[in-house]
């Protein structure tokens, strides 16, 4: 079947195949991965769910010589005439884990394929569904032979949806794969913003952005985890970080939301490998100006700090984002510089001191107030680096704590609430402030807070309510019956007493 215009570049084929047709009818255009794919991450159960559906379709079938069709879902697959291949954009999963069943019973790969994995991430997860195969090879083996029809791999089946254009096979690209992976709005980032890179000879670059986003997907972890950090960070940081402004804005960001932030609105840089940058604390000329009377002025310029580290970048959270490079290296440096404020074993004493009261306090705490503190603290932390790192924290935790002390169960509403209630949001405070003080000042004026403090009851709490108290009144080492004194607590314990 064609669909589109009678004009060769617009044709959509769309056909039934098996297994073995697909890779047979790919001819001079052998099916390949192309460098924007993620790795591949089917983990144990999909791939012995995978065995149990076919050894149930075949071993039971009413006729063993006619077992019919096992029916896959469809693949979206790109023919590149430049490069002659096709290029699987939609069922890598499901395919990889088939060839991998597929050469342990041949003893060879298809025919007319090219498939590559680079990301050590697919590497070890392909030997670990290979093992999990052999390990279900008596079963395999009845699948096998228990047509006569041919192989197995003669049955297995799809509907092959083949379009001319990359920017036709997103369009056709489906959020949810048959048996598959379901895909992220960052899925779709990185495959735009690959795309984006245009220059005469792309691969290189392609492939250093690929392997950062490999490295922030991956959480700064072991390279053999599947949990991917990229969602996280764009939906609870990034993304609200850029979008929660103002006192009317939506919270939902839903996944076309993140679209259109990070793709619809990205700017084109005038060269592929520069981008601009704007003003921040990592991109700053001079940090005082000193008054020489009669000689004019004096600029004590700031020390230059250049390192690897991709969370000393020279960005701002909120500034607009370059397509292409522009976008791997700012999505790079805030997963860096969560790690460093969050994940990372410090050396820095005032993060150590920060982990300290976050462990013990926001380990144990309603989802909705942790991703709260989480977004505050990465946009000052990126705003001011450690300095009153931990005065941000104590008195952050005062406002949000007395959210906690009054609702007897936290809807997803409070949080956004208490950013939307004041005059001012503190994340605008936050991205507009010129030193912490004005942060603490409008954190400390925060009467609401000091009013729930003062009038709850604390004879009636909740084991939630009351496992947060014990929590705040080890923190300070305090044996209260309230939290009547928590402000005075903070500027305690900030003042070495």
């Amino acid at each position: 079947m064609i669909l589109g215009n009678n004009k060769d570049n617009f044709k959509v084929d769309v056909q039934k195949q098996t297994f073995c047709e697909l890779f047979a009818d790919a001819g001079d255009y052998p099916l390949a991965l192309d460098v924007y794919q993620r790795p591949y991450v089917w983990d144990d159960s999909k791939v012995l769910q995978l065995v149990d559906d076919l050894h149930e379709h075949f071993t039971t079938a009413t006729d063993p010589d006619m077992p019919g069709e096992y029916y896959m879902g469809a693949l979206l697959i790109h023919q590149d005439h430049q490069t002659r291949k096709s290029y699987i954009i939609d069922g890598q999963q499901r395919l990889t884990t088939l060839s991998i069943l597929y050469h342990m019973l041949k003893a060879a790969l298809p025919a007319n394929q090219d498939l590559k994995y680079t990301s050590q991430i697919s590497v070890n997860n392909i030997h670990r569904a290979r093992q999990n195969l052999r390990d279900q090879l008596q079963r395999i083996e009845a699948i096998e032979s228990s047509s006569q029809c041919g192989s197995l791999f003669d049955h297995v089946s799809f509907t092959i949806i083949k379009v001319p254009t990359e920017d036709m096979a997103f369009t056709f690209f489906d959020t949810q794969n048959n048996r598959g992976v379901p895909l992220n709005p960052t899925d779709l980032l990185k495959a735009y913003h690959l795309r984006a890179i245009q220059i005469e000879n792309p691969e290189p670059l392609q492939r250093d952005c690929a392997q950062r986003w490999e490295r922030l997907q991956n959480g700064f972890g072991s390279s053999g985890q599947s949990n991917d950090f990229a969602p996280y960070l764009f939906e609870n940081i990034l993304w609200r970080s850029r979008c929660w402004a103002g006192n009317g804005f939506n919270p939902d960001g839903n996944d076309q939301a993140i679209l259109d932030e990070f793709e619809k609105n990205a700017i084109t840089p005038q060269a592929a490998q520069s981008i601009a940058i704007y003003p921040s604390r990592c991109n700053q000329l001079a940090e005082q100006l000193t008054l020489q009377p009669g000689d004019g002025y004096e600029l004590r310029t700031k020390a230059l700090r250049w390192n690897q580290n991709a969370a000393e970048l020279p960005f701002a959270i909120r500034q607009p984002i370059s397509k292409g490079v522009g976008f791997f290296l700012y999505a790079d440096k805030y997963a860096q510089l969560t790690h460093c404020l969050l994940d990372e074993q410090a050396t820095d004493e005032t993060i150590r001191d920060f982990q300290k009261f976050f462990c013990l306090v926001y380990g144990d705490i309603s989802e909705y107030l942790l991703e709260l503190f989480v977004l505050a603290s990465v946009m000052y932390y990126d705003k001011f680096g450690t300095h009153k790192l931990l005065d941000f924290a104590l008195w952050l935790d005062y406002g949000l704590g007395a959210i906690r002390l009054e609702k007897f169960r936290l809807a997803r509403q409070a949080p956004v609430n208490y950013l939307k209630k004041p005059p001012r949001n503190l994340l605008d405070v936050i991205a507009g402030a010129f030193t912490p003080d004005e942060i603490l000042a409008f954190l400390k004026k925060d009467t609401y807070s000091q009013a729930v403090y003062r009038e709850a009851n604390y004879q009636t709490l909740n084991p939630v309510r009351m496992r947060y108290c014990n929590l705040i009144q080890k923190y300070y080492r305090k044996h209260d019956q309230s939290l009547i004194d928590k402000a005075k607590w903070i500027e305690g314990a900030l003042n070495g007493h």
